[in-house]
Formats: structure tokens, sequence, C-alpha cells
């Protein structure tokens, strides 16, 4: 299964960050932060279309998705953006066994390789992401 986005508006409903705990500049704790302390900043200026609520899917490599969480302040000039949780019921949360690299490319969430800062998901993926985590 290919994803065709050329030429097409992509609808942004979600987003899947790429984290490396040996590389980041987090040195390891950001991750145990979200999921410890329930919010953690981020800085991706990349993520320019993210708004509050939208959800985050957290790749770590060589492991895959390990975690889900929420925008709960997008990034912006005056304000450093937020992930944690506005649904505390649902987010965030640890994915454990996580969803490898494989199943992602069985599925059409990912071509080739997991992307190198982050990748928006279409409704269809998210979707099949939370069909996954069932």
């Amino acid at each position: 299964m290919t994803r065709k986005i050329r030429n097409q508006k992509l609808i942004r409903c979600g987003v899947l960050v790429s984290y490396d705990p040996l590389y980041d500049d987090v040195e390891g704790t950001w991750l145990d932060e979200l999921l410890d302390e329930g919010e953690v900043s981020y800085d991706t200026w990349n993520i320019k279309d993210a708004y509050e609520g939208l959800p985050v899917f957290i790749y770590e490599k060589n492991k895959g998705i390990v975690a889900c969480a929420q925008i709960v302040r997008p990034l912006s000039q005056d304000e450093i953006g937020i992930m944690g949780a506005i649904d505390k019921e649902k987010y965030p949360f640890e994915i454990i066994p996580p969803i490898t690299l494989k199943k992602l490319r069985d599925e059409g969430i990912i071509s080739k390789n997991p992307p190198q800062t982050f990748q928006y998901l279409t409704d269809e993926d998210c979707t099949t992401l939370e069909d996954l985590l069932e």
C-alpha cells in the first residue's frame, strides 16, 4: 500500500514524531517526563499546523511507536509548545508492546523509513493506528 500525497490536500489528523533517546538533546528523559508528569515541552518548529488536541504518536528509534499523547498548546513565537493530555483519562499512555516499523510498513503508514523528525498522519492512518492499539 503506497501513500498518495502528491496532488491532494493532506488533512492533518495526527502526527508521528520521531524520538531517539541517545541522540536527541533530551538525553533519554523526554519520554519518561511525558509519561510520568503527563506533559512535556516540545520545540519542533516544523509542526506548523499543530493544533490543540492533535493526536501525537511517538516513534522511538529501533522500537516502534511506544507512546501516544496530544498537543496541549501549539508552539508559537511567544510560547513553547506543550505535548501531553487535554483528555487526562485517555492521554498520555505507553504502548506495550510497541507498534513495530514492520507493522507500520505493512499497514502503509510508513512507506520506507521512519521520519527524521515528524510525519503528518491522515484520517485513515489515525484510524489504522487506533485499530492496532485495540
